[in-house]
C-alpha cells in the first residue's frame, strides 16, 4: 500500500485530529496538492509563454552568421545538383537532420525560418515529455512529487539562458543533438525493462542511435554509450553486440573523409597540454545555466573593472562550482547504481545520458578552449547543460520523495524559490531589441543592393565579400529575405519610376549622409513620423524629383529626442538606409511604404 504524503510539515506518523475522518484528511491532502500543482503549472506556462514571446518579439527573417553558408549557400548547391552537400561537414558537424528542415523551409515555405524555430520548440517540449516519463518511473508516480518536479522541469528546459538556440533558425541541431540521444537511451531503457518483449523498443533505440549521428558531431558518442549501457545493465549479448557494431559502423562512416577544422583547437592537445583549463571549461559549460540565472551576461562588459569585474568572476566561479557538483553527484550516483545487484537500469540510462553531455563538454573544450574560458558560458551551450541538470533531478527524485514523506511540503519550497530566482532572466525575453532588428534589416538591404558596406554586413556575416557573393545568387532565386517585399527585386527597381499614390503629409529629415567608399551609394540616417497614424512607417523609399527610386531605408532606430517634442510613439522613428551618391545636395521625397505618407528632405553633402 502506497504511503500517504503528509502536508504542511505534518509528520507522517501523526494521528488525525479529534473528529477528523480519513475522508477529510484525504480531501485536505488533495486540496494542498492541487494548490501546489496550480502554482507550478502557472509557472511552467509563464516560462514557456515568455520564451515564445521573446522569440516572436526578436524574430527577423534575415539570415545570421552560419545561415549564409550552412543554409542559403548549402541550398543553392543542392539545387544545382550537389547531393554530397547533404553529408558534408559544417565545421565539425554533419547536420543532416537539420538540413532536412532547411530544405523544406527554403523549398516550400519561402525560407522564413519559422519552421526550424517551431521545430526547436517542439523538440524542447518533447524533451520535457521524455523526462516526465523517466520521472514517473523513477519517483513511482507519487501524487505530489511527480507533477511538481515535472512542471518545474518544463520551465527549466525553456529557460531563456538558451535564447541563441530558441530564437535562431539555424540552431535546431543544438536541441536535436540532445533530444535524439535522450530518446535513444529511453527506448533502450524500455527495451531492457520489457525483456524479451522489448524488441520494438530496441529497434527504436537502434534507429535513434544511428539518427543521432546526423545531429551534430557529439552524436557519434550515442551508440558507444548505448553499448556500454547494454553491457552494464545486463542486456542480451546479441543486442549489445549489435549496438557495438552500429557504433563502429556509424563512427567509421562519420569520420570517413572528415577534415579537421584548422581554426579550432585539438581535443588531445588540450587534454594533454592544458588539463586544468579543460576542467575549468567543462565546469563552466555544465554550470552555465546558473551563470545566466545569476545575471552573468548583464554584468559582463568589454571594459569590466573594479567591483564589477570581481562580481562577474564570483558569478562565473559559482556557475563552475555548480558544474563540478553535477559531475561529482553523477559519479556518486553511478557508483551506487553499479553496486546494486541487479544494477538499476533506469539510473544507468539517465547516467549514460549525463555522461554523453559531459563528454560533449570535454570535446567542446578541446575545440573551443583557444577562444578563452568565457566562451564556455555561450548561450548555445546552455541547452545541453540544462538537459544534464534535468536528468540529474530525475535521478534525485526518489530522494525528494523521501524528504517529502519526512518533512511534508517544505522541500518543495526549494523548487519554488529557484523558480522565482529564474524569473528575472525569463522576463528578459520580453525586452525589445529594436536596434538589433534595424541593424539586421539594413545589413540585408546592403546585400540586396550589393552595397560595399562592411560595417553593416559584418554583424550578419564576418566576411562581407563572401556574404555579398552568396546574396548575389540568393537574391535572383528569391530565397529567404530576398524573396519577400521590400527586398524582393529591389536592386532592379533602383533608378526606375516609383509608383506612388495619394499620400498624407509626414514629418521627417535626413540628418546625415556618410560616404564609406562604395562607388554608388551613401549611407543616410534620419527620422520620419506620420502624425495621422501616430507611428513611423516601417520602411521608406527615397524618390527623386523625376519620380525615380533612388534609395531605401528601414525605420525603428530609437530616437529619444523625438519623443520629447512629438508623441512618444515617435521615439522609434529613426531610420537608416542608402541613397544613390548622385542625390547628395538634392531634394528627395521620403515615402512611407504602406502608410501613404510622405515628406521632402535634402540629402546632406
Amino acid at each position: 500500500m502506497r504511503r500517504r504524503l503528509p502536508m504542511h510539515g505534518t509528520p507522517a506518523t501523526r494521528s488525525p485530529r479529534a473528529g477528523e475522518t480519513r475522508e477529510a484528511a484525504a480531501s485536505q491532502c488533495s486540496r494542498c496538492a492541487s494548490r501546489w500543482e496550480w502554482a507550478f503549472g502557472a509557472g511552467a506556462v509563464a516560462f514557456v509563454a515568455t520564451a515564445v514571446s521573446g522569440v516572436i518579439g526578436r524574430y527577423s527573417p534575415v539570415p545570421l552568421w552560419d545561415m549564409w553558408d550552412g543554409y542559403l549557400d548549402w541550398f543553392l548547391r543542392v539545387q544545382r545538383g550537389d547531393w554530397l552537400a547533404w553529408w558534408e561537414q559544417h565545421n565539425e558537424h554533419r547536420i543532416v537532420l537539420t538540413r532536412l528542415l532547411f530544405w523544406v523551409d527554403l523549398k516550400w515555405l519561402g525560407g522564413s525560418g519559422w519552421l526550424p524555430v517551431a521545430v526547436t520548440f517542439l523538440c524542447v517540449g518533447a524533451a520535457a515529455l521524455l523526462f516526465w516519463l523517466w520521472l514517473k518511473d523513477a519517483a513511482g508516480e507519487e501524487r505530489l512529487v511527480v507533477p511538481i518536479v515535472g512542471l518545474f522541469l518544463v520551465g527549466w528546459l525553456f529557460l531563456w539562458a538558451q535564447n541563441e538556440n530558441l530564437g535562431s533558425a539555424f540552431q535546431t541541431q543544438f536541441v536535436l543533438a540532445q533530444l535524439v540521444p535522450l530518446a535513444a537511451f529511453y527506448a533502450q531503457y524500455r527495451s531492457i525493462r520489457a525483456g524479451d518483449k522489448g524488441t520494438s523498443a530496441f529497434v527504436a533505440a537502434c534507429v535513434l542511435g544511428v539518427a543521432a549521428v546526423g545531429t551534430m558531431a557529439n552524436g557519434v558518442l550515442t551508440l558507444p554509450l548505448m553499448t556500454a549501457y547494454a553491457l552494464l545493465a545486463g542486456q542480451s549479448k546479441w543486442k549489445a553486440g549489435l549496438l557495438g557494431a552500429l557504433a563502429v559502423l556509424s563512427m567509421g562512416g562519420y569520420f570517413y573523409g572528415y577534415h579537421v577544422i584548422a581554426a579550432h583547437g585539438s581535443v588531445m592537445h588540450s587534454l594533454t597540454r592544458q588539463p586544468l583549463d579543460v576542467v575549468k571549461y567543462v565546469a563552466g559549460y555544465l554550470g552555465s545555466p546558473f551563470y545566466f540565472v545569476l545575471g552573468g551576461p548583464k554584468i559582463s562588459t568589454p571594459a569590466m573593472h573594479g567591483a564589477r569585474k570581481v562580481l562577474h568572476l564570483f558569478v562565473a566561479l559559482v556557475a563552475a562550482g555548480a558544474g563540478l557538483a553535477l559531475v561529482f553527484a553523477s559519479g556518486w550516483l553511478g557508483v551506487r547504481a553499479l553496486r546494486r545487484r541487479p544494477p538499476d537500469t533506469l539510473e544507468l540510462g539517465l547516467l549514460a545520458f549525463i555522461a554523453y553531455i559531459i563528454l560533449t563538454a570535454v570535446a567542446t573544450a578541446g575545440g573551443r578552449l583557444i577562444f578563452g574560458w568565457g566562451q564556455a558560458f555561450s548561450s548555445r551551450y546552455a541547452t545541453p547543460a540544462l538537459m544534464a541538470w534535468a536528468a540529474l533531478l530525475v535521478l534525485l527524485s526518489p530522494s525528494i520523495v523521501a524528504l517529502v514523506h519526512r518533512h511534508g511540503t517544505k522541500p518543495l519550497w526549494a523548487f519554488a524559490t529557484l523558480g522565482v530566482v529564474m524569473m528575472p532572466l525569463q522576463f528578459y525575453a520580453l525586452v525589445p531589441h529594436n536596434e538589433v532588428r534595424v541593424e539586421r534589416n539594413v545589413g540585408a538591404l546592403a546585400l540586396e543592393l550589393q552595397v560595399q558596406d562592411p560595417d553593416k554586413i559584418e554583424p550578419l556575416y564576418p566576411i562581407p565579400d563572401r556574404a555579398l557573393a552568396i546574396a548575389k545568387l540568393a537574391a535572383p532565386a528569391h530565397l529567404s529575405v530576398f524573396g519577400v517585399p521590400p527586398l524582393r527585386d529591389l536592386s532592379e527597381q533602383m533608378g526606375k519610376p516609383f509608383r506612388m499614390g495619394k499620400t498624407g503629409i509626414a514629418e521627417g529629415a535626413i540628418d546625415s549622409a556618410t560616404d564609406f567608399g562604395d562607388p554608388r551609394f551613401v549611407r543616410v540616417r534620419g527620422w520620419m513620423y506620420d502624425p495621422a497614424t501616430g507611428r513611423a512607417p516601417a520602411t521608406l523609399a527615397f524618390v527623386d524629383t523625376g519620380g525615380d527610386l533612388v534609395g531605401y531605408a528601414y525605420t525603428g532606430e530609437p530616437r529619444p529626442d523625438l519623443g520629447l517634442r512629438l508623441p512618444r510613439t515617435a521615439s522609434l522613428a529613426g531610420f537608416e538606409g542608402y541613397v544613390l551618391k548622385g542625390e547628395r545636395g538634392r531634394t528627395v521625397r521620403l515615402v512611407g511604404i504602406g502608410e501613404s505618407c510622405a515628406t521632402t528632405a535634402v540629402v546632406p553633402q
